[in-house]
This record gives structure tokens, C-alpha cells and sequence, in this order.
């Protein structure tokens, strides 16, 4: 979705694919003058085998008055 809008708006996408993380490198103009750049959340990765967790890694959970689940340290 992303990709498809900045491509509408003029500028050129790739996708840099890093086993299940696919990150978006979007560049507009030839390099020359001003550089603007949009940085999103691209270190997350995915979660590995649910079965490796004590409880759903996408759901939030309280043990020991400790929240558990993905993006809970963020």
C-alpha cells in the first residue's frame, strides 16, 4: 500500500527483502539538493515458533505484575 502511493506521488520503491522482513526503500529525485527521508519501524522481526513462548506473543499478558507480549519493552 505504501509502495503503491509513494510510486503515485513520484517516487521510485524497492523492497529489500531480508528473510520474513520485507523493508521499503522509497528515494525521490536523482540525488541532487534537498533529502528527505521517512523512517518507519524496521527492525521488527518475526515472532519464531509460538510454541518458544510462555503465552501469545500478540496478546498481553501479566505475570508477576510483569506485562508480557510483543512491543511490551517498546
Amino acid at each position: 500500500l505504501l509502495a503503491a502511493r509513494l510510486q503515485a506521488a513520484g517516487f521510485a520503491c524497492e523492497h529489500l527483502r531480508y528473510g520474513q522482513v520485507d523493508n521499503l526503500w522509497a528515494t525521490h529525485g536523482t540525488g541532487e539538493g534537498s533529502v528527505l527521508v521517512l523512517l518507519g519501524h524496521t527492525d521488527v522481526v518475526p515472532p519464531g515458533p509460538r510454541e518458544a513462548w510462555a503465552s501469545d506473543p500478540f496478546a498481553a499478558a501479566i505475570r508477576d505484575g510483569v506485562l508480557y507480549g510483543r512491543g511490551a519493552a517498546d
